[in-house]
């Protein structure tokens, strides 16, 4: 059995400038907002980053519900 590319994937979006920017934000890798250039991130990554607070998740594309955590 030949291995298929995952439906959805993720990226991850760190944000730049000064201190407090905010955290690195976790998007799917269809979002309109983001540039395909941000790196890739399995999906048991972007998990383990929307449980640190450290990272949020995209508002647009909401990649929290795409993997079924709620991060409210």
């Amino acid at each position: 059995m030949a291995a298929t590319e995952p439906r959805v994937g993720y990226l991850v979006e760190q944000q730049s400038g000064h201190q407090g920017a905010g955290p690195a934000m976790i998007h799917l890798t269809d979002c309109p907002t983001v540039g395909k250039a941000l790196p890739r991130v399995r999906a048991d990554e972007a998990r383990a980053a929307l449980t640190d607070p450290g990272f949020g998740s995209c508002p647009r594309c909401r990649p929290d519900s795409e993997l079924g955590i709620d991060v409210a």
